[in-house]
C-alpha cells in the first residue's frame, strides 16, 4: 500500500499487551511497519519522543530525491 509507519510498544504496558498482531496485519496488507519495543509502560516517555524523532528524520531523508 506504500504506507510506512512507526509502532512504539511499551514492554511493561499493563493496559495493552505487546503483541505482533497489528504490525503483522498491517505488513500483510502492504505497509512497511517499523515496530519498536521500549522499556516503558502505557504513558509516552522521553524514549518514545526520541525514537519517533529518529524515525522521522530517517524517513524524511529517505523520501528526499537525493536522500
Amino acid at each position: 500500500s506504500g504506507v510506512r509507519l512507526l509502532m512504539l510498544d511499551g514492554r511493561d504496558d499493563p493496559l495493552v499487551p505487546a503483541t505482533p498482531t497489528l504490525a503483522g496485519d498491517l505488513a500483510a496488507r502492504g505497509a512497511t511497519v517499523d515496530a519498536v519495543m521500549l522499556p516503558a509502560g502505557h504513558e509516552p516517555t522521553a524514549a518514545d519522543v526520541e525514537e519517533a524523532a529518529r524515525w522521522l528524520r530517517r524517513s524524511l531523508s529517505e523520501a528526499e530525491p537525493n536522500g
